[in-house]
């Protein structure tokens, strides 16, 4: 197997624990997690497949994934109001 094989099937186990972990577990922080492990393989296959077809778009794809994660993380475990964190897409506009 080459490379990408094996990093394609490092993605899909690490979405199917997940996918496992949401659907088994019942406690709200367990399922967070595996929410993150769902979102983690989704990223690796995306990066991935954007580095076999030679193509930067996957990894672009990723970041905005990791901001829009960064600012939903800030909200709901911190307790952060809304009104003091900036949308995701003025923080891409600063950068």
């Amino acid at each position: 197997m080459d490379r990408a094989s094996l990093l394609i099937a490092l993605s899909l186990s690490l979405f199917t624990i997940g996918l496992l972990g949401l659907i088994v577990r019942r406690n709200l922080l367990v399922m967070l997690m595996c929410m993150e492990l769902m979102l983690n393989g989704v990223n690796l296959s995306l990066v991935t497949f954007a580095q076999r077809a030679g193509n930067v778009e996957g990894a672009v794809m990723v970041f905005l994934i990791f901001i829009v994660v960064l600012w939903d993380l800030a909200i709901r475990v911190f307790r952060i109001p809304a009104y003091q964190i900036p949308a995701p897409g003025d923080v891409v506009a600063v950068l």
